[in-house]
């Protein structure tokens, strides 16, 4: 073990980390939590040759041992040497004493840190898309080293190395791993610690893919402990409006009354709102009467209607000639 720490200060990046406090479990590479380690990366959808670039890096940082703090008293923390002031403790909502609070467990603990690089990774970016364009060892180490690490003096030939061996040790899942294995049920969108379409939903149950949505409108991200889900499609047009009623049509003007014998034309009918003008004043067997008066204070004749003065004419004409026959 002494000579192995030793290895470590010789070859690490600046900084390099002690591993006090490291696991004994299976031995087949260099540090005790490599495999578990492999084994969450390739649960959450990456290649074997990826996850095991990522373990490289760890094994040069830290050891993969989440209680490491940086040789020589300086600023790296943990597994992945984070920063004291940044990434360690203070990033704002992109540090490992925040997200350890967030998750109710210890800072200290190889799942919380290896949980808080998956985060890291999907929330932030840090060359995660670049680490999945990969295909080989190799490139995913270096891609790793580059984007998340952002080491000084790196050491990149080592930790291939430890790349290497951890592959060579754990590999065997190739390229298409089981995108749901190790990965509570729910629902994620592809790239969301799962591997697929990015506009894809997965329904993870069991540790295997249940089901598969396509999200028409895309799949929305959202925080650890709340399902992803399909964007809603956006909302129908409206309907276009009715075509306007038409206005009733206009009753037809009234017919003027025939005026009596003797008597005065009818005055004509009105017209009916929006119709034909009145109608013509009757005719009659007297000249219509034009006097304003007497056709405003006049009756109106109907048709067929007897004129109102005809009956007391006749009854005094019949008066006159019985009279007239009782002097004979």
């Amino acid at each position: 073990m002494k000579l192995l720490l030793a290895a470590l200060i010789l070859v690490g990046c600046e900084g390099a980390a002690a591993v006090d406090g490291e696991n004994v479990e299976d031995l087949r590479t260099a540090f005790a939590n490599d495999q578990a380690a492999f084994n969450f990366f390739v649960a959450k959808g990456l290649t074997d040759f990826q996850a095991a670039g990522i373990v490289g890096n760890l094994d040069q940082e830290s050891g993969v041992n989440p209680n490491a703090v940086q040789y020589g008293g300086g600023p790296g923390r943990g597994i992945a040497q984070w920063s004291v002031g940044g990434r360690w403790d203070t990033s704002s909502r992109d540090n490992a004493v925040w997200f350890a609070g967030t998750r109710g467990q210890s800072v200290w603990s190889l799942n919380l840190q290896l949980e808080f690089i998956w985060y890291e990774l999907t929330s932030f970016g840090y060359g995660l898309s670049r680490l999945r364009a990969t295909t080989n060892v190799r490139d995913a180490t270096l891609a790793f080293m580059s984007d998340f690490e952002i080491c000084g003096t790196c050491a990149s030939s080592q930790r291939i190395s430890y790349a290497q061996a951890v592959l060579a040790a754990y590999g065997g899942t190739g390229g298409t791993p089981n995108p749901c294995a190790g990965l509570v049920d729910g629902y994620y969108c592809g790239g969301d610690g799962i591997t697929g379409d990015r506009n894809t939903l997965f329904h993870c149950s069991g540790g295997a893919v249940a089901a598969m949505t396509a999200c028409s409108a895309g799949c929305q991200y959202n925080p650890p402990g709340t399902p992803d889900a399909c964007n809603p499609p956006p909302s129908g047009s409206g309907g276009s409006g009715g075509t306007p009623g038409g206005g009733g049509a206009g009753g037809s003007g009234g017919t003027g009354g025939s005026g009596g014998t003797g008597g005065t034309g009818g005055a004509g009918g009105s017209g009916g709102s929006g119709g034909a003008p009145g109608g013509n004043a009757g005719s009659g067997g007297g000249p219509a009467n034009t006097d304003p008066g007497a056709l405003n204070g006049g009756c109106s004749a109907s048709p067929g209607a007897t004129p109102a003065g005809l009956p007391l004419v006749l009854l005094a004409l019949a008066f006159l000639r019985l009279r007239r026959r009782s002097r004979r």
